[in-house]
């Protein structure tokens, strides 16, 4: 089952992280589903235009392919450093073994979960998953014995050591995601174009006009200053007429 569970993972990898398509959406949808994008979206968009999605749409898409798949699995919420809740990721338990796995943040395997700090050296990256003690404010009236996992998940790249998100192993019922899910329209995230994925040797990074190419030896700065749905389309893949759409509307803010 965990090499099953790698390569669906790795599979998965195809589909970008980017926020370019929930912009469009959440200016032109017509139901909740195209304003969520659910999977027959995300699938449809990455055939005519390899796009992908955010978070919530990559992790509520590739939970369902896991379920269909026979994966015992479930969404949790993490908090970052601009806010609670503000990313989603999935927990795997393959013969009672936890495996975090986090299609919105490029995890290309993944990861046990476990008792000790550890160190595991991907292609693009490293990550260190430690376990903490959860925040007591996090422990509601009466539930002071309840065992909660809480893990501080952080990369090091070219020497530094950078913390990501504060990991936190609790389902999330269904009716709670969708709800983070319609908040995370409002974040602030959605007034920049946004784009990551992997490379055949590194990881790309886009915010609006600047990108950051990332390998395990070196990292390179770009301003994109001409001709900018073409280098869009050259470097993720994504369609110009996706970039075009897109670009126009943050614009317009």
């Amino acid at each position: 089952m965990l090499n099953r569970l790698v390569q669906l993972t790795q599979s998965f990898l195809k589909y970008p992280y980017e926020n370019l398509t929930k912009i469009i959406h959440a200016k032109n949808a017509k139901t909740e589903a195209e304003y969520l994008r659910m999977p027959e979206i995300v699938l449809d968009e990455h055939k005519r235009f390899g796009a992908g999605g955010t978070c919530f749409s990559l992790t509520y898409f590739f939970e369902s392919i896991l379920k269909d798949a026979g994966f015992d699995c479930y969404p949790v919420m993490v908090d970052r450093s601009y806010g609670k809740n503000t990313h989603c990721a999935l927990i795997i338990t393959i013969d009672r073994q936890k495996y975090l796995v986090d299609p919105g943040y490029c995890l290309s395997r993944p990861i046990p979960l476990t008792e000790k700090e550890a160190v595991h050296h991907l292609p693009h990256n490293t990550y260190i998953v430690q376990p903490v003690p959860p925040p007591s404010a996090s422990l509601p009236q009466g539930e002071g014995k309840i065992q909660r996992a809480y893990y501080n998940i952080a990369t090091s790249q070219l020497g530094q050591i950078k913390p990501r998100y504060l990991l936190k192993d609790t389902p999330v019922p269904p009716e709670q995601f969708l709800q983070f899910w319609k908040d995370s329209f409002s974040w602030p995230m959605m007034k920049h174009l946004l784009i990551t994925r992997l490379s055949e040797n590194g990881y790309l990074y886009l915010r609006d006009d600047f990108v950051r190419h990332t390998t395990s030896d070196s990292k390179k700065q770009e301003h994109i200053r001409q001709n900018y749905d073409k280098r869009i389309t050259e470097l993720f893949g994504l369609s110009p007429k996706i970039v075009k759409e897109a670009s126009e509307i943050i614009n317009g803010l």
